[in-house]
């Protein structure tokens, strides 16, 4: 047996039953983290004025105000909004600039995106509700059972939305 098969050997023998107790180690971690129950979910759209936005979510899509800051405010920092369980939150970059602690930086928020993505049971109808906001993408039925399309809101965030095909 040459040299390079015995060291490989013995390579296998340290290195199998290391792997084998990694991997248990990584499983006992994945499933104490996995006890944790998520409750929500429920996207921040970083915006540079939240006013110009709420035509788009309270009147064309429906959402309804449930939080703003400061409340009652003519220039609102933060403001929830929320229509049929689902919720979407929009916060001013000064507001943000305003929280961070001291030497962060929110030019690290200039370049964030959302897409956001909501099911619909009707894309006609939410058509006929966004009437007017610029559209992106017109619907398409896409392999995995869905009709899509993505319009602009006020701030250029892309909002997708969708409807199971039958």
């Amino acid at each position: 047996m040459s040299r390079f098969t015995k060291l490989g050997s013995f390579a296998l023998l340290v290195l199998i039953p290391a792997g084998l107790a990694f991997a248990a180690r990584q499983a006992k971690a994945h499933k104490e983290n996995a006890r944790m129950k998520l409750i929500r979910s429920t996207p921040i759209q970083v915006v540079d004025a939240i006013e110009p936005n709420l035509d788009f979510w309270e009147k064309k899509l429906g959402f309804a105000r449930i939080a703003e800051v400061p409340p009652g405010a003519k220039q609102l920092d933060f403001v929830i909004l929320e229509k049929d369980g689902l919720g979407v939150m929009l916060q001013t970059r000064k507001s943000i600039a305003e929280d961070l602690p001291s030497g962060a930086s929110a030019d690290d928020f200039k370049h964030n995106t959302t897409v956001m993505y909501m099911e619909v049971d009707s894309l006609e109808e939410a058509m006929r509700g966004l009437e007017g906001a610029p559209i992106v993408m017109k619907p398409v039925d896409r392999p995995y059972g869905m009709r899509e399309m993505v319009v602009k809101d006020p701030s250029g965030y892309f909002v997708s939305f969708a409807q199971r095909i039958k």
